[in-house]
């Protein structure tokens, strides 16, 4: 009969050991769930987050919206987008997302690959005061197209980041092919 104490008192711890376990188990689980549930904006940093505002106008100059290279035409196709925005890890940089698309006319050349500067001028509203100039060297791969059609299409993304201040302070866009 002393076995049987030594086993019941084993039985016992046990069944007292796994409800203390199944307390912290529950006492864990309802501790996360509120402090998952809780909004803590200073310890859990915001995402990045794009603001789009209002683009400046922009247009293309008329002296640089065709360029003749290599007896390939290229040419800005009318159809370009500017998206304008700023990030709010950064709210003192406004960008100009600019996509555009390059025609190029084809003719009888054996040119496999050809470069050409796309220029991005930015002014003030009055167009008295340049207040940046980016050249963006691209280039055009041939032997990806079909040598069949008259024109081919080609499509770019290029980037252009100012002060906010300068933004706000008004200006225009002009794109051009040099």
């Amino acid at each position: 009969m002393v076995m049987l104490k030594k086993n019941s008192c084993f039985h016992d711890n046990l069944i007292v050991l796994t409800i203390i376990m199944f307390k912290k188990f529950i006492l864990t689980f309802l501790f996360l769930s509120i402090l998952t549930s809780c909004n803590f904006k200073n310890l859990i940093p915001k995402n990045n987050e794009l603001i789009y505002i209002d683009c400046p106008k922009s247009l293309i100059l008329l002296a640089g919206s065709k360029k003749i290279e290599k007896d390939v035409i290229l040419s800005i196709n009318k159809n370009y987008r500017i998206d304008c925005f700023y990030n709010t890890d950064q709210p003192d940089k406004t960008i100009f997302e600019i996509n555009y698309i390059i025609d190029a006319t084809n003719s009888d050349t054996d040119t496999s690959l050809l470069s050409f500067d796309f220029w991005v001028f930015l002014t003030n509203k009055k167009e008295n005061i340049k207040i940046d100039e980016l050249v963006f060297q691209k280039i055009i791969d041939f032997e990806s197209i079909d040598n069949d059609i008259e024109v081919s299409q080609f499509s770019f993304k290029d980037q252009v980041i100012i002060d906010s201040e300068k933004y706000k302070e008004g200006i225009k866009i002009f794109i051009s092919l040099n």
